[in-house]
């Protein structure tokens, strides 16, 4: 089989298990390789291989011929809990579904001196929750009588998957021989459902398109540019940024989302540099910001006064967040390289959001990661990765909606194990 038929059925059988969700940076991705993960996800001053598309697309000017293939074991762990509640809607759940498999794959070709093209399918990010019934007992708004609810005082198990997957073909023009810019278009693919949300019906425009609509999908066209400068032999700069990206409506959750449905992918730049301290150790490090608050599904207030899916109505409150990544790697010996990061990312739940946010957890702020490459020949490599998201909780006022008030906490912790295959032609 040619090296175009390898390419072809990959990334069919990706996109056909790409149904999964990821949240760390908010929702983003760490980043985009094992290599990558491994190093606290900087990327953007170093040379990544073959998806280099989907972290700096300009770095594939410098990639070669190649093609990787990776999957990572997913496990994150979210709780929701409230107290204080003067009508005893008090208690506390755990998410189910707790275990993601995450499939990514990248193809590098360069056509000459000067250009090189590469395509790479990854999932963006996303948020999963599965909370089931019965946490609580709440008032039936018909009767009156208490029966079992779940978080939200809903019906039925309690959650939202959000799951999104990138087609990322790429372009990159050498300038110089040391300095590159690339853009890549982004194909992007969604996909959405809601359960448990019944008590928020008769606070939307479309009170029939809030909650138990079963999937709904979307498709919008995104773009991501980048320049590499490999400004010393030791020294590499690079940099990205990608405008939010324009997706169709959600239209079975009209009545739930700011904007009959509209659900953007957040606009989001970064910055980043690597250095060779030695033959055999290379630091890297980025800054990222991403900007949730600009969408407003994911930005407006929950407070917000105006009907759900109302144009100004209210979203998750998600503020704009910076992250800031470092990375190490230590050639050991020539077949093999340890990796190590850590990566630190603002919050972007607020307290006086919490409520809202029990579906969408997205409060992790600090994670490490580690790995190492072995080079099985000049030609292939494996890389293993290990990432830990440490826990962390946020709480804040029990939203009005809710009678009786009280205090909401969401807590969320992540452990991730990854493996990666590259082979340069």
């Amino acid at each position: 089989m040619g090296k175009t038929g390898i390419v072809t059925i990959s990334m069919i059988a990706l996109m056909a298990s790409s149904g999964v969700a990821y949240a760390t940076d908010g929702y983003f991705q760490t980043g985009y390789g094992e290599k990558v993960v491994a190093m606290g996800g900087a990327s953007d001053g170093v040379v990544t291989g073959s998806m280099g598309g989907a972290d700096n697309p300009a770095s594939i000017s410098f990639a070669g011929y190649s093609f990787s293939i990776g999957s990572t074991y997913f496990v994150p762990s979210r709780n929701a809990s409230r107290t204080g509640n003067a009508y005893g809607l008090n208690g506390s759940s755990i998410s189910k579904d707790d275990n993601f498999l995450i499939p990514e794959i990248g193809f590098n070709a360069p056509l000459n001196r000067q250009w090189a093209f590469g395509i790479t399918v990854y999932g963006n990010g996303g948020l999963n929750t599965d909370y089931p019934t019965g946490a609580l007992k709440c008032p039936n708004p018909s009767t009156g009588q208490l029966a079992p609810g779940n978080m939200l005082c809903g019906s039925g198990h309690l959650g939202v998957n959000l799951a999104q997957l990138i087609v990322a073909p790429t372009l990159s023009y050498k300038i110089t021989p040391n300095f590159a810019v690339a853009v890549s278009p982004q194909i992007v693919y969604q996909v959405f459902s809601a359960d448990g949300l019944q008590p928020f019906e008769p606070y939307s425009i479309h009170p029939n398109a809030v909650t138990d609509r079963g999937g709904d999908g979307a498709l919008g066209i995104g773009v991501k540019l980048g320049f590499f400068w490999q400004v010393t032999p030791k020294f590499s700069l690079g940099g990205t940024y990608a405008p939010q990206a324009d997706m169709e409506r959600f239209k079975k959750y009209a009545g739930l989302f700011a904007g009959n449905g509209s659900f953007n992918v957040p606009a989001n730049f970064s910055v980043g540099f690597g250095y060779h301290l030695t033959p055999q150790l290379m630091v890297a490090a980025d800054f990222e910001r991403i900007f949730y608050a600009e969408v407003p599904a994911i930005g407006s207030q929950s407070s917000a006064q105006a009907p759900l899916g109302a144009a100004n109505g209210p979203g998750f409150g998600w503020r704009n967040i910076n992250v800031y990544k470092f990375g190490v790697a230590y050639k050991v010996t020539p077949q093999m390289t340890l990796r190590g990061g850590f990566n630190h990312a603002e919050n972007p739940v607020t307290a006086a959001n919490v409520t809202f946010n029990i579906i969408a957890p997205g409060v992790i702020e600090n994670q490490v990661s580690a790995g190492l490459t072995y080079h099985m020949s000049p030609q292939n490599d494996v890389t293993v990765s290990y990432l830990h998201a440490f826990n962390n909780t946020v709480s804040g006022p029990t939203s009005p909606l809710l009678p009786g008030g009280g205090t909401d906490s969401v807590s969320l912790s992540e452990n991730a194990i990854g493996v990666g295959f590259q082979h340069k032609f």
